[in-house]
């Protein structure tokens, strides 16, 4: 667990409101957007206010894998960690989210279903890769 901001993209109000109890369990701050175009404005209100994206792959209006180019933009080093039950589909966009110029840690992906504890631990470690690039 920690302590940090996690900026949470789910378009599924019931599967939002899951995953932020999980991720208040451990002890993180969540910030809810039900899509993409939301999420951009709390970032770019804020931008250093918050320390992980955690993002629906399959969204209406913008998926993750854009959302996630779109946040590299506005913050390069900000990790985002891509969810979705098509995890077949999904190293294909995982890999097409990535900037080719930039290191491979700011873009992580986790399969649903998953475990509380998967979760916590996935976010812990990306959390921590962020943090000794950034150190």
């Amino acid at each position: 667990g920690g302590s940090e901001r996690i900026l949470l993209v789910e378009d599924d109000a019931s599967v939002r409101r899951t995953s932020r109890r999980t991720l208040e369990s451990y002890g993180y701050e969540v910030v809810e957007s039900p899509s993409g175009p939301q999420a951009l404005e709390i970032l770019r209100s804020d931008p250093d206010d918050v320390q992980l994206v955690l993002t629906d792959v399959v969204m209406p209006e913008m998926d993750g894998p854009t959302l996630a180019r779109e946040i590299h933009e506005l913050r390069p080093h900000l990790p985002i960690l891509l969810m979705s039950g098509h995890s077949e589909e999904m190293v294909r966009r995982v890999a097409e989210a990535r900037d080719p110029d930039q290191q491979e840690g700011w873009v992580e992906f986790i399969g649903k279903p998953f475990t509380p504890e998967l979760l916590a631990r996935t976010i812990r470690r990306a959390l921590e890769v962020s943090s000794a690039e950034d150190g």
